[in-house]
């Protein structure tokens, strides 16, 4: 442990030869300035010490006007505790709602890509075969003009065919409705 003698001894002798230092450091001055240089130096001092006394009052003026702030939203917050609770609350709400629209947005227009994408492959599936079903019906007709059916059986046999196709593009034609339908749904996110 230091002895607290040395310690008190050590400090004032630190403190002697620094204030020797100073007092040296102006007798020097003194000697080697002029007495216009003088007059500068001190002016500039007060110059600065002028600003220091300044800028020190501003900093105490906006404390205490930060402290009345401070006391003023305190004492609001004490009485209109209920209000602020409310305004929390909503603005709560607003940025979860905000949150949601914005992924529900996102995946809109993810899912809107790809479902007209999707009715696009469909329908190139579907274009092979309706045209099969047309040529499906016209060849009938055709020959039924060609040659007059006289065979019942075969007249059966053409009515047949030629209510088959008609059905087949009704349910072709109820599936692309039903596809439609579908893409406009997860369009509108339903």
């Amino acid at each position: 442990m230091a002895d607290p003698k040395k310690v008190a001894e050590e400090a004032m002798a630190k403190a002697l030869l620094q204030a020797g230092k100073d007092a040296a450091k102006r007798a020097a001055s003194d000697l080697l300035t002029t007495e216009e240089d003088r007059a500068a130096q001190e002016a500039a001092e007060q110059e600065k010490a002028a600003a220091r006394k300044k800028r020190r009052t501003k900093l105490i003026l906006l404390g205490v006007l930060g402290l009345f702030v401070v006391i003023g939203v305190l004492g609001l917050l004490v009485s209109y505790w209920h209000y602020f609770l409310g305004a929390g609350l909503l603005g709560l709400a607003g940025f979860y709602g905000w949150w949601r629209w914005k992924r529900w947005r996102a995946a809109r227009q993810e899912g809107g890509d790809e479902s007209e994408a999707e009715a696009e492959e469909q329908a190139q599936e579907r274009e092979p075969a309706e045209k099969a079903l047309r040529i499906a019906e016209e060849a009938p007709a055709e020959k039924a003009r060609a040659e007059p059916a006289d065979d019942p059986r075969a007249r059966a046999a053409e009515e047949a065919l030629a209510a088959a196709a008609r059905a087949e593009a009704e349910a072709t034609e109820a599936a692309e409705i039903e596809d439609e339908l579908a893409a406009m749904k997860k369009r509108l996110g339903k």
